[in-house]
């Protein structure tokens, strides 16, 4: 589904935000498409999805609205569950770091145009939706989540940096595709190794507070980035490539326990 996203967002916003197509259309359009999707999805929660727990294993909790700031606590204070969050964390930081701030770069370096951004993160969600569909499964039978993120941000690591060695935008695409192929490997997995720190009646509790630690990670380069990007666009790979590379020796630290 994210890839699916990927793959259509570009392509959608590009055309709901120029007015040439229409004179409604300007760079607030797609805002407003998202606000709109974000506001079906929040009834479709409240009104199609169940709670999967038997009645007798629920617990009745109060609504927090600074439950995800409680949450990131949490994550940090649990020394079970620590070390692995502190590895989402940080391969969350340098993928959002990558991704918000990746088109600094495609823009200085290369020159890109908005189509061909837009082009670029398509392609990005079509060789998505190719991992989730064809290749996760078959790895995922035959190695085990410890197994696949003992190898996948290493390997990560080597495309961002290889990134920056790229002469021409058409050799870019033969790079970017282990971007969607390797991350498409580690996310399911990490997500996997921390619903299993736990048993099942916690595993909903696990799930949200591993969300409340990606959003931290997706809220924190914006803060920052401009200015470290401002330096030079290719910090932004850099930056990426040290994260990726901290995150796979936290990981290796911690292995043992899984």
């Amino acid at each position: 589904a994210f890839g699916a996203s990927l793959f259509i967002g570009p392509a959608l916003g590009g055309f709901l935000s120029d007015p040439a197509i229409h004179s409604w259309f300007n760079y607030a359009t797609p805002f407003w498409l998202s606000a709109a999707l974000t506001a079906f999805n929040l009834c479709q929660v409240a009104w199609q999805l169940s709670e999967t727990l038997p009645p007798e294993k629920r617990r009745q909790t109060d609504f927090r609205i600074f439950i995800g700031p409680i949450n990131i606590v949490k994550a940090f204070r649990d020394p079970v569950c620590r070390s692995l969050f502190l590895v989402v964390f940080v391969l969350g930081f340098g993928f959002n770091f990558f991704t918000q701030f990746f088109q600094v770069l495609l823009i200085t370096k290369f020159a890109a145009t908005r189509a061909q951004l837009g082009i670029v993160f398509s392609y990005l969600g079509i060789w998505g939706i190719l991992t989730q569909a064809v290749i996760i499964r078959p790895v995922s039978r035959k190695f085990t989540p410890a197994q696949i993120l003992n190898t996948t941000p290493l390997l990560l690591t080597g495309v961002f940096l290889s990134i920056l060695l790229v002469p021409s935008l058409p050799l870019l695409f033969v790079v970017l595709l282990f971007i969607p192929l390797f991350n498409g490997l580690s996310n399911p997995n990490l997500t996997a190794l921390i619903s299993g720190l736990r048993g099942a009646e916690d595993q909903g509790e696990l799930l949200g507070i591993n969300q409340s630690v990606l959003a931290m990670a997706q809220f924190l380069p914006p803060l920052i980035g401009g200015y470290i990007v401002g330096n030079h666009y290719s910090l932004s790979i850099w930056v990426t490539a040290m994260c990726y590379i901290i995150g796979w020796i936290l990981f290796i630290r911690t292995r043992q326990t899984f």
